[in-house]
């Protein structure tokens, strides 16, 4: 699954109160409200209760207001990416994540739609010595295990908008409440702290996993909104 994550204020996903199991945003159902003009006006008095209460908010069907969904695709960021270099996680042992050094983008995206494998107790590499993913093709001794690789806070070293400023403008276009979840919105105050603050970094930044990794549980220095934006 691929994932794009823009940092914020506010939270990532809609509830009305504590005792209502979630407010649902029927943005897939309501194909006149899929303007972002729209729904922030049906929904924003909503959205600010919640807000303040700290609680998650989910909004359903948000990829489907993406214009450029053929752009989010495994074939895509390996054309684009696929010679560059990235440290990636294998989570296949869920006691010890190993970093991955060697790999390309390209080698990642591989493990989209073919099994990868190591052996059982190995260091973190593949059984064929280099970085990237070894094919279920036999061979090789010991148990082998199917791997588990992550790709996570790409591109790392440099700013999502201005290396990939299509699929910017089109994630924030997709996104409701962007007053709020917008890097730059108004009411997002991570955005306006000075400077001498250390303000976190706003985003985007896209997280890709596939064979059954986790997350495990942690703090984010600031609220986050988080878009599926495919599934493999």
């Amino acid at each position: 699954s691929s994932s794009s994550s823009s940092s914020s204020s506010s939270s990532s996903s809609i509830f009305l109160s504590s005792n209502r199991p979630h407010f649902r945003v029927p943005v897939g159902e309501r194909p006149d409200i899929r303007s972002t003009e729209k729904l922030d006006t049906m929904y924003l008095m909503d959205f600010q209760d919640v807000w303040r209460a700290g609680v998650p908010v989910l909004v359903y069907s948000v990829d489907k207001r993406l214009a450029l969904p053929a752009c989010w695709t495994p074939e895509e960021f390996t054309s684009r990416s696929g010679d560059e270099y990235h440290e990636m996680l294998d989570c296949t042992d869920v006691r010890r994540l190993y970093i991955l050094d060697g790999m390309s983008v390209a080698e990642f995206f591989e493990g989209y739609y073919f099994d990868c494998f190591k052996n059982e107790g190995g260091n973190g590499d593949d059984d064929g010595g280099g970085g990237g993913p070894s094919p279920a093709s036999g061979g090789g001794g010991g148990k082998r295990v199917k791997r588990r690789l992550k790709l996570k806070d790409w591109p790392s070293t440099e700013s999502f908008a201005e290396k990939h400023p299509d699929l910017f403008k089109d994630l924030i276009g997709a996104l409701p409440f962007t007053d709020y979840v917008d890097p730059c919105g108004i009411l997002n105050l991570a955005s306006h702290l000075p400077r001498t603050c250390n303000p976190p970094d706003l985003g985007p930044k896209c997280y890709i996993a596939y064979g059954g990794t986790l997350t495990h549980l942690h703090f984010d220095m600031s609220d986050a909104v988080n878009l599926m934006v495919h599934v493999g």
